[in-house]
């Protein structure tokens, strides 16, 4: 087989005795998995094939010649059948979740699997294998092959046995391994620019993959030609390795700006441009960017214009209308031909990046004070893109509306690097505000999945009309607490559950999602895989604790500066659990099924005559009483109780007695009622959907 296909075996120091009682499990996405495992796998174990399995011709030939036994996953005597084999030495290869699967991650775990672990004493080898599931050979779906001879990978996993005759913990470490499996094999242990290429050959039969809002639309052919083009010029007018900023909208051209920067070894840093003019140039000095990169037609349309003045006073500003005129007719040759073989033509044009180097630098919203700058490594975000695309089930047809900005790390992933990097299409449009057009989009374009914030999801929800979200699939929350009068909203008006997650910029972003098969109402979901957790006890906090999370797609660390002024990483907290532990700042109760619910920010907790009162709470008492208005809660200092909790609400009547009474009502101790109500035309909220506190308490201190 090493003659058609190009097969990687590693983690074979993993792999156990052959006379040691071993059973293999491993994710399970093409019919050819078995046969690769026979043959590929230190030593050859038995093959477990299912009775009402579909078996194709081809399969039925390989098992002609392995070793094989068929079973019933639902009949315990055939199942303990395979114990004999266990004893004489043999290892077998069980797939627990029965036959092939088109998901991405764990499908459903069958009892018998679980009798097999339980009774055998064996040890567990979990191997993750992929690279099948895109092959033309033997796929009976027809829909996801797309080459002849595709690359595989097999990695096999640290054994592990199980100590517990429980039933439910058995279960529970079943699927732990089996998400090791799917972690391994959906992740790419490459560059962002590498992993894009890989994915052009995988899902190049797809046609256009992205289009945008001026009418661009490029397939992966397209993007990759104007990727090496764009690279060119770069490398022209910038002989250095600085940081490159990227100011543009959700557009093809700010993808093609990011991944040049990146095809480049350069470090890219997704500039806020409605953080205004001091924000923005704040932001090029603090992260010595060399150069920005934008558009005049954007800079114009935004009314970007005494921004753009000051850029150029402080770095180099390339507009992208003007930077066509730096390429030849032969080095746009030399881009479409680069295209075919993106990979080798990277590595000879520019050279290898490592996948441990930095590539984005993100800004925090700097919703409860001043931005922090995250530095994120390739290995990072593509450990997080592995971590999604095990909960969220993108198939070829699907099609993604992405309106969250890409200087928002929700944005950036779940709107460019989950659908490139994944062979999904995605329509990248430059604005969330506009709450009328983007459900017009969702029905013109039968997009079937949507992100967004809370603010936003509530907008669009009630600016469509009910056959608008007919097509969709998926709508995700994240950002800020998914209020119950916009998820009833949606449930009611469209029959669309959304599913709420939960991250932060430091952890690329996902910590948490709801998804079709776990959720939980009211919760931001379980954590992703690979990730430890433990809560840290907070004075005054008698529920819960403090999040503080470890895991491959935590961030390389802030940028600061030391004394000297040179730039450097600060790592992620430590303390005596080791390195890589980062502090969410984050208040959680976490449940015996791992459902993780936010109480509220450390920051955004009041202390009241010695009582901790979480702000949060405060805004969802508001939100009960007047679900269909936006309320924001701040705490200001107060001389004779040390703090005061004021409420600020677009809710035309708000007055102070009306809470107190919902406080009463819904059960909520006087403590939560705000010691004054100001009532405002609008919240602000910043590009990325969230509650400007800032400006709020700004705004206060001044009255």
């Amino acid at each position: 087989m090493g003659l058609l296909f190009s097969v990687e075996v590693s983690g074979q120091e993993n792999y156990p005795d052959s006379n040691k009682k071993t059973i293999v499990i491993a994710n399970h996405q093409s019919v050819l998995d078995s046969f690769f495992l026979f043959v590929f796998l230190p030593t050859p174990p038995v093959i477990t094939t299912f009775k009402d399995e579909q078996k194709t011709i081809f399969f039925r030939f390989f098992l002609f010649f392995a070793e094989h036994k068929t079973i019933e996953l639902t009949n315990p005597v055939s199942i303990r059948s395979l114990a004999t084999d266990l004893d004489e030495g043999r290892h077998i290869l069980f797939f627990p979740e029965g036959n092939t699967t088109d998901f991405n991650s764990i499908s459903k775990i069958y009892e018998g699997a679980v009798l097999l672990i339980r009774k055998s004493e064996a040890d567990i080898v979990p191997v993750a294998i992929s690279g099948l599931n895109y092959c033309k050979i033997g796929d009976k779906r027809r829909n996801r092959g797309r080459l002849l001879f595709p690359k595989v990978l097999i990695k096999i996993l640290p054994p592990s046995r199980n100590h517990n005759d429980d039933k439910e913990d058995a279960i529970k470490q079943i699927k732990t391994r089996l998400q090791d499996a799917y972690y391994e094999a959906g992740f790419s242990p490459h560059s962002l620019f590498q992993s894009l290429a890989l994915a052009s050959k995988k899902h190049s039969s797809l046609g256009n993959i992205i289009e945008d809002i001026t009418g661009t639309e490029l397939s992966y052919r397209g993007l990759l030609t104007k990727v090496f083009a764009l690279a060119t010029i770069i490398s022209k007018v910038s002989s250095g390795e600085g940081r490159i900023g990227i100011m543009l909208p959700n557009t093809c051209a700010a993808v093609i700006t990011f991944f040049a920067c990146h095809l480049l070894g350069r470090q890219t840093c997704m500039l806020n441009y409605t953080a205004g003019s001091r924000g923005i140039n704040s932001a090029i000095q603090f992260a010595k960017i060399e150069m920005v990169i934008s558009s005049r037609r954007f800079i114009e349309n935004a009314e970007l214009e005494k921004e753009a003045a000051e850029i150029t006073e402080n770095t180099q500003l390339i507009l992208l209308e003007e930077a066509g005129s730096l390429i030849s007719l032969s080095e746009k040759l030399r881009s479409l031909i680069a295209s075919f073989t993106p990979l080798l033509a990277a590595n000879c044009l520019y050279g290898t990046v490592p996948p441990s180097a930095d590539a984005v630098i993100l800004f925090t919203s700097g919703s409860e004070g001043d931005p922090k700058a995250v530095v994120l490594s390739h290995s990072n975000l593509l450990a997080n893109l592995s971590q999604v695309k095990m909960l969220i089930d993108l198939r070829n047809s699907d099609y993604i509306l992405n309106a969250l900005p890409f200087f928002h790390c929700f944005g950036l992933m779940a709107g460019m690097l989950l659908p490139l990097l994944g062979g999904t299409r995605v329509f990248e449009y430059p604005s969330p505000l506009h709450y009328r057009a983007i459900p017009e989009l969702c029905y013109q374009k039968q997009i079937t999945c949507l992100w967004g914030t809370p603010t936003f999801l509530r907008g669009y929800g009630m600016a469509a009309d009910p056959f608008d979200m007919n097509s969709l699939r998926y709508v995700v929350s994240g950002a800020e607490k998914l209020t119950e009068e916009t998820y009833n909203l949606w449930n009611d008006k469209f029959g669309i559950r959304i599913f709420q997650g939960y991250g932060v910029t430091e952890a690329s972003p996902v910590i948490a999602t709801n998804y079709p098969t776990v959720c939980k109402k009211d919760t931001v979901g379980q954590l992703v895989s690979q990730m430890k957790y433990y809560l840290r006890p907070i004075a005054g906090i008698r529920k819960g604790g403090e999040l503080v999370v470890k895991g491959p797609n935590i961030m390389r660390g802030y940028l600061s500066k030391d004394y000297s002024g040179n730039d450097f990483v600060r790592k992620p907290e430590t303390n005596d659990r080791g390195a890589g532990w980062y502090a969410t700042g984050d208040i959680v109760e976490i449940d015996e099924d791992g459902f993780i619910t936010i109480v509220g920010r450390i920051k955004r907790f009041a202390k009241i005559a010695g009582e901790m009162v979480s702000l949060a709470a405060v805004e969802e008492l508001a939100a009960k009483i007047w679900p269909t208005s936006q309320h924001a809660v701040v705490a200001l200092p107060d001389a004779k109780k040390g703090e005061k909790i004021v409420l600020v609400t677009n809710q035309e009547n708000a007055d102070r007695q009306t809470l107190l009474k919902g406080a009463r009502d819904f059960q909520y101790g006087d403590f939560f009622v705000p010691a004054s109500v100001e009532i405002v035309k609008e919240i602000p909220v910043l590009g990325s959907g969230k509650t400007n506190y800032t400006e709020l308490e700004a705004a206060l201190d001044k009255t």
